[in-house]
């Protein structure tokens, strides 16, 4: 693979996803199984095949980020990680300012495996809060409650841990502009690093679109989203957490950087049931520059697989992964950067950019520079509008 400062080849990102929780949220199209207790030796020894199955893949890689997700990855008993972990330790090497993540239900965690999760590197928590109305809480079907939220930070604070994100849901059906408000206030009181504001989305088979097609609940619609967003974007950057992508928000130096590389199209190996991996391979772009697969299936399934042959496989063409960087790049503050495109991918595609963008620069929605393309603040709300010009 050839080598260049664009083409982060020695790094490597690592997803590991929990497929279990105590109850599914109504809301909720991740890959989850609800259970009262997690099988979490079976679930061990099949993530510690894969990993041997797979890691010869990335031979030479130096671990950049580990994100544990889900599911719930509370619900797990901290040995598991410490397995996984002590497993990646041994076959990797780690960025001495390694990212490790873990989501965490605010309901979940206890002091003392909090502190076990600290001790095994664990240097970055992210709870799901999504509100801190009870009714909205309800209506989610969230199995905490606001005071579960001020208990988890004041652990973790008392763990010693500092880089914490909070998750909220904004445009529930019913919240009003003092709602929303309330919300916000809430999060900053807490005074976290990092915060992510997704509105809530009716996603195809959950119990929410169901009582969405029924009439049963009304969504609020793309005008109450946008000032919603909006509102938090305006909020969040007076308290010190500006955006740096178009949901999320950080304190300078504490942004996500474990999805800045997703979001910047870097190499992530996924572990997991219908956790994907992506590897660039730009060196025989006639099989595709981007190579994709995923072992997707029931845990029953993941757990008998010999990892031999992955369930999903995609490959992609040189030019969508380059219509992906600049769709993911326009949701960034920082823009796309056009200088990384050009070497990437060639000057032709990169130079049609100005024509294809011209309207949404008259309209002010867009800057360009020499060296980037950006959303203005007008833009924003229209990013998804916005990008349909590359795929033109």
């Amino acid at each position: 693979m050839r080598k260049s400062r664009f083409l982060d080849n020695r790094r490597l990102s690592l997803y590991l996803h929990i497929p279990f929780c105590r109850s599914k949220c109504r809301y909720c199209a991740f890959f989850s199984v609800p259970v009262d207790t997690p099988p979490a030796d079976m679930y061990l020894r099949a993530v510690l095949r894969q990993v041997m199955a797979e890691s010869g893949r990335w031979s030479g890689r130096r671990l950049a980020t580990i994100y544990i997700g889900g599911g719930t990855p509370s619900v797990m008993p901290a040995a598991f990680y410490e397995a996984v972990l002590s497993r990646l330790a041994a076959l990797f090497a780690w960025d001495p300012v390694i990212e490790i993540t873990l989501e965490l239900n605010p309901a979940d965690p206890a002091p003392g495996w909090l502190a076990a999760c600290r001790d095994l590197g664990v240097n970055r928590f992210s709870l799901g809060a999504q509100t801190f109305s009870p009714a909205g809480l309800r209506f989610l079907g969230r199995r905490h409650g606001p005071e579960h939220v001020r208990r988890a930070v004041d652990m973790l604070r008392t763990a010693g841990v500092e880089n914490i994100s909070l998750d909220l849901i904004h445009s529930l059906p019913g919240q009003d502009a003092a709602g929303l408000h309330a919300d916000i206030d809430a999060a900053l009181a807490l005074d976290p690093a990092h915060l992510s504001a997704y509105c809530l989305t009716v996603e195809p088979g959950t119990p929410l679109a169901r009582d969405v097609a029924a009439g049963r609940v009304v969504p609020p619609d793309a005008d109450r989203q946008a000032g919603d967003m909006a509102v938090i974007r305006d909020r969040f950057a007076a308290a010190g957490l500006p955006a740096y992508e178009i949901s999320n928000f950080a304190r300078p130096g504490r942004e996500s950087r474990h999805n800045l590389r997703y979001w910047h199209l870097e190499d992530y190996w996924g572990l997991g049931p219908g956790a994907w991996s992506s590897r660039r391979e730009p060196e025989d772009s006639a099989r595709g520059w981007l190579r994709r697969w995923a072992w997707t299936g029931a845990v029953a399934n993941y757990a008998a697989a010999d990892f031999s042959r992955p369930v999903e496989e995609d490959l992609v063409s040189p030019r969508t992964a380059f219509i992906e960087m600049v769709v993911m790049g326009l949701r960034l503050t920082a823009g796309v950067n056009l200088r990384r495109l050009r070497r990437l991918f060639g000057d032709p595609w990169v130079d049609e950019l100005p024509d294809r963008f011209a309207a949404a620069r008259s309209a002010g929605l867009m800057e360009l520079s020499p060296t980037r393309l950006r959303l203005t603040e007008r833009g924003v709300p229209l990013a998804d509008e916005v990008s349909l010009a590359v795929l033109e």
